[in-house]
């Protein structure tokens, strides 16, 4: 699969500029440079600690389809509420939702946010 570096060019204006793709992922720029990531998966964050989703690593369909229900999408913003040391669950706040919900580490270590 090639195309022209112009029509590559004409691509990425018209969708300006995105320096990461549909699921966070860095994009390197016309000179192939990689953008810094700052991002840390979510189980690094501490309670009452706030940030910004920009990073899903997930593959499964099934399991981004389950992200999207519960509102866990790029650029979504959370927060921690508890997290527990014995067996990796999570309580975390969506700014927009009511309810915390509680997470496992087989999707908090998919999930990488970047601290606010």
């Amino acid at each position: 699969h090639v195309i022209s570096e112009d029509f590559e060019m004409r691509i990425a204006k018209a969708m300006g500029y995105p320096v990461r793709d549909p699921h966070g992922e860095p994009i390197p720029s016309a000179a192939l440079v990689m953008p810094k990531d700052k991002s840390v998966p979510l189980t690094k964050l501490q309670p009452k600690q706030e940030a910004i989703v920009c990073k899903v690593h997930a593959q499964d369909a099934g399991l981004l389809k389950h992200l999207k229900r519960l509102g866990l999408i790029i650029g979504a913003r959370v927060k921690t509420l508890e997290a527990s040391r014995y067996d990796q669950v999570m309580r975390i706040q969506i700014r927009g939702r009511k309810e915390a919900i509680a997470l496992g580490p087989a999707i908090t270590n998919q999930i990488f946010v970047e601290k606010t």
